[in-house]
């Protein structure tokens, strides 16, 4: 209860503040009540089944009231203030558009849906407000009511939708709302703030597009919450600025300043492809280089365990024939202790380097861990595979690695191979060419073993 007290009296406040925007005798410039009462119970649906919305309705009543407006007039307008918000919840709620939390460009779109349907409603009251109140046209408040709260809903909604969430009253309330901020530099803010006010300097149509680059920089740079309420800033400052000629888009001023105003557009709007183009490659790159460190070992840049698997389930388990190479270099741990683990390391890169000449392009290899690697290989009968396995062990025998310091070091390598046949699936046969790389290393290491061989010994 006391925090329907807190969020209706938050309303009445809001309601004030658009209430001294209104001009004399009409409706306000900025309206951001309604946006508050839509965005709150978009956010918590049970808000709908209390008695909130009704008790913000009575606090808007009471703002028109407390500021001179007739009993007819604050009764009239909140009412319609109050249609036109119901009507984009039953939108919502029926259609199902959830824009909340938002997470993607759908969401963002459900809020201009939901936006354009409490305007339309909007509308549809201002066919009978309109006739009432201000002695106009059915069809001036049918398109200005709703012209009107479609950029009210536009400019303010987001805002409450992407606003972090709080916890009233509690320890840490205010730190927790801060960090869901995100990180805040201030020369995109900045800019935004200079383009406005180079704006102000200019008159002509293209004058309030002019910050549109400052804008897109926010975007790019701010949290959600963070780039909305910059954008609310602006929206503000160009309604505001509009009404009362602080920026004048006339067409009717010198034949200059509309060139030089609608040049001055174009510029901004022609480097907005481009600084969206850039990023978005930045992004991509950035993006293939994550896949990239997530599907390759840091160190060996072989394949990782996952990447394989990944593969082996994609492609290489619909192949009839198909080839595994189980290595593990021999004695590693003494060649860790001896030398250290950044020649650990070294060894084995040099391993992989030398099994990387003996494999065919679209051979894999992978680091299963420590110093074990399995190799995969398509379309390989067992002879070529034990030849192959053969190949990489006598290399690396015979391929002493050379450190700086002028030592070499000799290391060796077992090999244990299956090849499948039947029905194996790739867990079969990771099991024999484990296999056979256990008997390869407890019969004296440095030798290649085929777990079909162990199988014919049986």
């Amino acid at each position: 209860m006391t925090k329907i007290f807190v969020l209706v009296l938050t309303v009445f406040f809001i309601a004030l503040i658009g209430i001294f925007s209104r001009p004399s005798g009409y409706l306000a410039d900025l309206w951001p009540a309604n946006s508050l009462l839509l965005g709150l119970m978009l956010r918590e649906p049970r808000l709908v089944k209390s008695t909130f919305w009704l008790w913000s309705g009575g606090a808007m009543v009471a703002a028109d009231l407390m500021t001179g407006s007739s009993v007819l007039k604050a009764l009239v307008l909140n009412t319609g203030n109050i249609f036109s918000v119901m009507a984009g919840v039953i939108v919502a709620r029926r259609w199902r558009l959830v824009p909340y939390p938002v997470r993607d460009i759908g969401d963002v779109l459900n809020i201009a849906l939901v936006a354009l349907a409490a305007a339309v409603a909007a509308g549809l009251f201002g066919i009978v407000a309109n006739p009432l109140l201000f002695d106009g046209s059915v069809a001036d408040g049918l398109a200005y009511w709703l012209v009107t709260e479609f950029v009210n809903y536009v400019v303010f909604l987001p805002l409450i939708i992407v606003a972090p969430g709080y916890t009233a009253l509690k320890p840490g309330a205010i730190k927790g709302f801060l960090s869901g901020l995100g990180p805040l530099s201030p020369l995109p803010g900045l800019s935004v703030i200079a383009l406005c006010l180079l704006a102000m300097s200019l008159s002509g149509p293209g004058v309030i597009a002019v910050p549109l680059i400052g804008l897109l920089w926010c975007a790019f740079a701010y949290s959600l919450f963070n780039t909305a309420l910059v954008t609310l800033v602006y929206c503000v400052w160009t309604l505001i600025s509009l009404s009362n000629g602080y920026i004048d888009p006339d067409y009717h001023t010198s034949y200059w300043m509309n060139v030089i105003s609608l040049r001055v557009s174009v510029a901004m709007v022609a480097l907005l492809p481009i600084i969206v183009s850039c990023y978005t490659h930045l992004n991509s790159t950035r993006l293939s280089d994550l896949e990239y460190a997530s599907n390759h070992d840091h160190l060996t840049g072989t394949l990782t365990r996952r990447a394989l698997n990944e593969f082996v389930r994609r492609e290489a388990g619909q192949q009839a024939s198909m080839s595994l190479l189980m290595a593990d270099l021999d004695h590693f741990k003494a060649i860790n202790d001896n030398h250290g683990h950044p020649v650990g390391d070294q060894v084995l890169r040099h391993f992989v380097a030398i099994a990387r000449q003996c494999l065919r392009s679209d051979d894999l290899i992978c680091r299963m861990g420590g110093e074990e690697f399995m190799l995969v290989f398509q379309d390989l009968p067992t002879a070529e595979a034990n030849s192959i396995g053969n190949r990489i062990r006598s290399s690396f025998e015979q391929t002493p690695m050379a450190l700086d310091n002028g030592e070499t070091i000799n290391a060796t390598v077992s090999i244990g191979i299956a090849v499948k046949c039947g029905d194996d699936d790739f867990d079969a046969l990771v099991s024999k060419a484990d296999q056979a790389l256990y008997r390869a290393k407890h019969s004296g290491r440095n030798r290649v073993i085929n777990f079909a061989d162990l199988s014919a010994s049986a």
